[in-house]
């Protein structure tokens, strides 16, 4: 309940070790990690933009908190049981229902509580600028506002039950096909009046309905222009200075991947890589490099 400017953060931050730091920054797949030091317990996070996709006794879990969703005390002859499967955010913004976007939130984050999930990677925010994108079917429309306001009461509804949302991917990130590294072109006006609306107005309307807002924010693989997006500057200067978003922001998935910096992303306002910065092939990255 404290405040996010709360000076006692800083309390809390100093008595975590520099080497605790480091290495909590540093993974992030679909965890944040426990820091024993501060008593901060770790976190699983389920990646996908619509509700939870995987079976309440999915292996994973057990590694990233050690917490397995409420099925295993409630429900434990059904825990192998995969959850229910939702419509796509398309329909859901075609509804043009708000309260319906809430309540399907709600039944959402009851799902990823019961199958074990504190977070989820989602909801899907980008813009339909192309019938062809493999992700279309986790996007609202082709609307920055109506893609907003869909997205930002169904938000409400994951925060009622207690399940905090990523935002996803910030930003411009319309192609799925060969999107690690895409160079994405346009000017800050479109950006802002499309792109980043979406954003702006979830998080508005999550600030306003939910007393300690918990949305965060993930950016994408590409590229913003020459730079990519987790180290634009953005997430800082725009995402939680203008906006007022008090999560984390965490990177699309990164491992091995040279040009998504964590220590660029962490000085920018990227937070966390989704992934092992180390890489999975004994620290070398996708093209051989040793990168330890």
């Amino acid at each position: 309940g404290r405040d996010y400017n709360d000076p006692l953060w800083n309390d809390l931050l100093d008595k975590m070790s520099y080497e605790e730091t480091c290495v909590f920054l540093q993974n992030g797949l679909r965890v944040t990690n426990s820091v024993p030091s501060i008593a901060a317990p770790a976190t699983s996070q389920q990646n996908g933009a619509l509700a939870p996709v995987h079976s309440h006794e999915w292996g994973e879990l057990i590694k990233q908190s050690d917490y397995q969703g409420f099925v295993v005390q409630k429900d434990p002859a059904n825990k192998g049981k995969l959850p229910p499967v939702f419509v796509c955010n398309g329909i859901v913004a075609s509804s043009y229902n708000t309260d319906l976007a809430l309540r399907l939130g709600e039944q959402q984050g009851e799902e990823a509580a019961w199958a074990g999930y504190h977070g989820m990677y989602g909801l899907g925010v980008n813009i339909h600028r192309g019938a062809y994108c493999g992700r279309t079917f986790e996007y609202y429309s082709e609307d920055g506002y109506l893609t907003g306001v869909a997205a930002g009461y169904q938000t409400v509804g994951y925060h009622k039950l207690g399940v905090f949302v990523l935002l996803k991917h910030a930003v411009l990130n319309d192609q799925e096909t060969h999107r690690a590294g895409l160079n994405v072109w346009a000017n800050e006006q479109t950006i802002r009046e499309i792109y980043c609306r979406a954003m702006e107005i979830a998080i508005e309307i999550d600030r306003e309905m939910t007393p300690t807002t918990v949305i965060g924010v993930m950016t994408g693989m590409n590229r913003l222009g020459a730079k990519w997006t987790g180290g634009q500057g953005f997430c800082n200067t725009v995402l939680k200075a203008e906006f007022g978003m008090r999560g984390y922001v965490v990177s699309d998935y990164n491992s091995s991947r040279l040009y998504m910096s964590p220590i660029q992303g962490v000085l920018n306002g990227n937070d966390l890589p989704d992934g092992q910065t180390s890489g999975w092939a004994g620290g070398r990255d996708y093209d051989g490099n040793n990168i330890k």
